[in-house]
């Protein structure tokens, strides 16, 4: 079986820490879905080199109408013209519309045509993606650095914390912890597979504070009878992942977070985030969030 170096699948934003190879770059293909995972900053990339795009060829088109085809700018020129016709691209696919430079003739107009319909249908494909992309309803469920092991009421659990950063409600929340680990089949075939871990509490009606979650470590759990070295030997993943409906936006969200065998701290707990204030309200330190403690 090949060595792996062990890492963290699930990055700290929520995102997978996967390299992909095989399907590079945006699929044209699946355009839509593409663009809409596409990082904010390259896609505003994209959209401006793709603007640029347009308008160049565009220009080139009115350019190759010949001279007289653009009324109000010199043909002779050279450069200097197709510079104009671009900028008479970008007036008339932005529907400025200075009024300067005007199309003369049946070939200019109908060129002129095409690019407001072109530019039509990319303002409504470039607004709708970006809505898409910047109205998903987000979580901003913040889970603790490491996962602890230790007795807690006689047990050996395994548990870790999590805290709603909004402090608004997630109502329904349901949670999902397994092992993503490697198996090796009798044919010597290697499979990564997950293997469920209960949870005591898998699901929560409103979740607004902070939760602990708890995996009891008894006989029917995968991780009976191993230690720390055996945990680290199998290089797996301990990732949980939560579901639920913003109480504020009524909409589904979705958190996920994994934890690597050296995430574990075996014979610690967390630090208590939650107190009482003289008036008698609930506060929470999320700064304490990943602060242990040893049992």
């Amino acid at each position: 079986m090949k060595k792996r170096t062990t890492r963290t699948l699930v990055r700290r934003d929520g995102s997978f820490n996967i390299i992909s190879r095989g399907i590079e770059g945006i699929r044209m293909g699946d355009l839509y879905h593409s663009l809409l995972v596409l990082h904010g900053g390259l896609l505003l990339l994209f959209t401006f080199l793709a603007f640029l795009g347009v308008n160049i060829g565009f220009a080139t088109l009115y350019y190759a109408c010949g001279p007289g085809a653009l009324d109000g700018i010199d043909p002779r020129n050279g450069f200097s013209y197709w510079v104009d016709c671009f900028f008479f691209s970008v007036q008339t696919f932005a529907t400025i519309g200075y009024g300067k430079i005007t199309p003369i003739g049946a070939l200019s107009n109908i060129i002129t045509v095409i690019e407001a319909f072109v530019a039509l249908m990319m303002g409504a494909i470039i607004t709708g993606i970006f809505f898409s992309k910047f109205s998903r309803p987000t979580a901003r469920v913040l889970f603790s650095n490491k996962a602890c092991i230790t007795m807690v009421d006689g047990d050996l659990c395994l548990f870790f914390r999590m805290a709603n950063e909004r402090f608004n409600q997630i109502v329904d929340a349901e949670m999902d912890f397994y092992l993503l680990k490697d198996i090796v089949t009798k044919e010597g075939k290697e499979y990564r597979v997950p293997i469920p871990l209960e949870l005591e509490t898998h699901k929560i009606s409103v979740f607004a504070l902070s939760f602990t979650a708890f995996h009891i470590i008894n006989k029917q759990s995968p991780l009976y009878g191993m230690k720390a070295e055996d945990i680290k030997k199998i290089e797996g993943q301990f990732i949980v992942t939560l579901r639920g409906t913003d109480g504020t936006m009524n909409q589904d969200i979705h958190a996920r977070h994994s934890y690597s065998p050296d995430d574990i701290a075996w014979g610690h707990d967390f630090v208590d985030m939650i107190d009482t204030t003289p008036e008698g309200h609930i506060e929470i330190d999320l700064s304490l969030i990943h602060k242990l403690q040893k049992v």
